[in-house]
């Protein structure tokens, strides 16, 4: 005698499923969930990585642009320091010839 399990489907009706078919299908279920599981979690740990590689760009990206930003304020600056001086001598030569 084999074994049978009895599954009903939606109209009600009445399938005989061998227990070996259906412990072959339960096993190919448990590997399909294993390996959807598996791979979610996987896109999970990508994603994440790309989000901390994009954050540590942004980051990067930013700290050029201040380091850039204070460059550029520190040759404003010593551009100002020289033009007072130019202006200085001209007004100095002008007060001379005066």
């Amino acid at each position: 005698m084999m074994n049978h399990v009895s599954d009903v489907d939606a109209n009600g009706r009445t399938d005989q499923i061998d227990l070996a078919d259906w412990s072959l299908y339960c096993e190919k279920a448990k590997w399909q969930n294993f390996l959807f599981v598996l791979l979610f979690r996987l896109m999970v740990i990508n994603f994440k990585a790309i989000l901390k590689i994009a954050h540590w760009k942004k980051k990067k990206k930013l700290k050029r642009g201040r380091e850039l930003s204070l460059v550029i304020r520190i040759v404003e600056l010593v551009w100002n320091k020289r033009a007072n001086g130019v202006e200085e001598l001209t007004h100095s030569r002008s007060e001379r010839e005066s």
